[in-house]
Order: structure tokens, then sequence, then C-alpha cells
């Protein structure tokens, strides 16, 4: 008795709520990011002494 396993691969669209998800999901990581850097810049000033580093090359 020989068994054999076939992959069949089931393409499906995602539907508008599973696509809103991850568009909204996109969209928080990229504020939460850019809300980091702007809190650790106003802790830091990093931006300011990077900028005042390429004007002295």
């Amino acid at each position: 008795m020989t068994q054999s396993i076939v992959t069949r691969e089931v393409e499906r669209k995602l539907s508008w709520w599973q696509k809103l998800f991850i568009w909204t999901g996109c969209i928080a990581w990229i504020v939460g990011i850019v809300a980091l850097v702007v809190w650790v810049n106003k802790r830091t000033n990093w931006i300011g002494i990077l900028f005042n580093l390429i004007k002295k090359l």
C-alpha cells in the first residue's frame, strides 16, 4: 500500500477587512517609529549633533 502526498496551492484574495488591518498596522508602525525618533531627539538632540558633524565636513 503506497500513499502519495499531493500539495495544491489555493489562491484566495484578502477580504476588505483583512486589507484594512494590514494597512492600519503599517500606518501604526510608521507613526510609532516617527514618534520614537521625535521623543529620542527631544531628549538627546542627536539630529542636531548629526547635522553639525556634517557641516564640519
